[in-house]
């Protein structure tokens, strides 16, 4: 688990410092509208992904501020029923730059073990969330899940970056993934949800979890 840990690090400190590079030399335009919506791939960096194995478990965000957010927060929230179980640690980093990217790969196994990264121009920050659930060893479940679409961001309002709804009827709705946050009830019709959530915030982050990628490597 280690190995598997330090290897995301390495290769999603290298995909997204590639990533980051092309995107901090575009123009700055819009910077006023403060979103954050999934990144279209270039083929290269595809085919880094497709190298170690992670193109099918992986997903990475763009996000644009106007610079007035300071710090940013992303943490795991663990439901049953639509009642909230436990919130799974809270990774928190500090924002040096307009643009950035978040990278967020989850192991779907015996255990949904989620690895999170967020890379700015100058820094990177990553957490480890695991969860070992007993539910997780009925596969009899329907898994469901969602994508991101181009979402506004305001201060410290939570968005949901990732989704997965566990549900034994046989059959999952899925609805937009803000509507969960907007809509907390809609949790009540499954047995369980993942939710990762973040939330941007215009003061400063009083716990930085930062990797340095010289040491990692």
């Amino acid at each position: 688990m280690k190995k598997l840990t330090v290897l995301f690090l390495v290769m999603t400190s290298l995909l997204l410092i590639s990533c980051n590079d092309k995107s901090i030399q575009e123009t700055d335009l819009n910077l006023n509208e403060n979103k954050i919506y999934p990144r279209e791939l270039t083929q290269s960096e595809e085919d880094l992904l497709s190298l170690v194995g992670f193109n099918d478990t992986i997903e990475i965000f763009d996000f644009e501020t106007d610079g007035s957010f300071k710090s940013i927060h992303i943490w795991l929230e663990v439901y049953k029923d639509g009642k909230l179980l436990e919130d799974r640690g809270k990774m928190s980093s500090s924002l040096d730059y307009e643009k950035g990217l978040i990278a967020v790969k989850v192991n779907k196994n015996e255990t949904y073990d989620w690895r999170v990264s967020v890379k700015t121009k100058e820094q990177i920050s990553s957490m480890a969330f695991e969860s070992k659930d007993d539910f997780l060893k009925d596969k009899s479940y329907t898994v469901a899940s969602s994508y991101l679409e181009e979402t506004l961001i305001e201060n410290e309002k939570p968005l949901v970056l990732k989704i997965f709804l566990f549900d034994s009827d046989g059959s999952t709705t899925v609805y937009g993934l803000q509507s969960y946050e907007k809509n907390p009830e809609v949790l009540e019709e499954y047995d369980y949800a993942y939710l990762l959530k973040c939330e941007f915030s215009e003061s400063e982050s009083s716990d930085n979890q930062l990797e340095d990628l010289e040491e990692v490597q």
